[in-house]
């Protein structure tokens, strides 16, 4: 018996330590992820060059759910280069930005091997030093663009610009954006 009891006081506990104190669950809102938004650049280029490319995304898609949205958090921006399946040497370095609505660079790159993005990685790791860096002027106007939750979300312009070392040159750039969306109860 006293097993029990034991078992039903220490569900309750994790309760409580997950609502959090003062924290009413019919009241607050629920928490989803949201549909990773995506762009790909396919870059294909006889010779090592400048290379420049741009497309409009919808942030609408972010919205996978069927929910009052009370507001959409960004957790992550993800960049992934394959060139495996392209044909260019991952040795092969690239300088370059990513810019948003033509006025605001996300990230930039300098002279970064493509191997280093083989798998997705986020623009906020800091572990290639001053070589790949997230603009914060830029990150805090998709932030803004988002956070303002304007109904729908807005289009925005995303635009690739940079140069290679060595040729030809066949891959894929993805970008991703990562959300959490947050309902009304």
């Amino acid at each position: 018996m006293n097993k029990k009891k034991f078992a039903l006081g220490g569900i309750l506990v994790v309760l409580f330590l997950l609502a959090g104190p003062g924290c009413e669950l019919g009241t607050n809102p629920l928490l989803f992820d949201g549909s990773p938004v995506t762009v790909s650049f396919r870059v294909d280029e006889p010779s090592a060059t400048i290379l420049a490319d741009s497309t409009s995304k919808d942030l609408e898609d972010v919205k996978n759910i069927d929910k009052d949205i009370d507001s959409v958090k960004v957790f992550n921006i993800t960049v992934q280069i394959d060139s495996i399946t392209g044909g260019t040497d991952s040795s092969t370095t690239l300088t370059g930005t990513v810019t948003l609505d033509h006025a605001y660079t996300l990230f930039t790159l300098d002279t970064v091997a493509l191997s280093e993005f083989v798998t997705e990685r986020s623009i906020f790791d800091n572990s290639l030093g001053n070589k790949f860096a997230y603009n914060s002027a830029g990150v805090n106007y998709l932030l803004d663009l988002i956070k303002n939750k304007p109904n729908p979300l807005p289009t925005v312009w995303i635009a690739v610009y940079g140069r290679a070392d060595k040729s030809p040159l066949h891959f894929r750039v993805r970008l991703r954006l990562y959300t959490q969306i947050y309902t009304t109860p």
